[in-house]
């Protein structure tokens, strides 16, 4: 005899250590459930809940995460407040100078940059080469030759093409 009825309850499985999980304490994370516990930080093993980041693959807290942050100018510990050049935090003050390749002009720190093709740019500097409007965020291309062209100039350089033709 088979014991008595009703529903038969498979544990479900965490998706570090793999052991049943039978307790209330767990949590669902990308897909998979967890013991609170397994799913801690990989520095200091408090059980993360909340903000957490995710460095060279690990689970880490906001407060490690923070004792590790340091800053690619001067290499010393970040607060809350920094700034990202290329994905890279730095202090305000250790930001390296970046030159707008268009006027050749120190482009401020803190200041809105355009980056395109590896080139920064003042806003204002980021303009079609042959028409001069001011790019933005709108549709370009760029050629070879670094030339910037807006849709309306691509669209007649491309109908140009290989036939020569008028200027428009």
């Amino acid at each position: 005899g088979g014991g008595g009825g009703g529903n038969v309850l498979v544990a479900q499985r965490c998706a570090k250590c793999s052991q049943p999980i039978t307790d209330k304490e767990w949590m669902t994370h990308e897909g998979g459930v967890w013991h609170k516990a397994c799913l801690a930080c990989a520095r200091c093993a408090t059980p993360l809940s909340g903000t957490f980041y995710l460095v060279d693959a690990d689970r880490v807290c906001a407060e490690c995460h923070q004792k590790e942050l340091q800053c690619k100018g001067c290499g010393g510990g970040l607060s809350d407040k920094y700034m990202l050049r290329n994905g890279f935090p730095f202090h305000a003050k250790c930001l390296p100078n970046t030159t707008c390749t268009a006027c050749n002009k120190r482009i401020a720190v803190g200041a809105e940059t355009t980056t395109a093709a590896g080139a920064d740019y003042h806003p204002e500097c980021f303009t079609c080469t042959e028409c001069s409007c001011v790019l933005g965020t709108k549709f370009f291309t760029i050629d070879n030759h670094d030339g910037k062209y807006c849709e309306s100039c691509t669209t007649t350089i491309q109908a140009r093409g290989g036939g020569g033709g008028s200027g428009g």
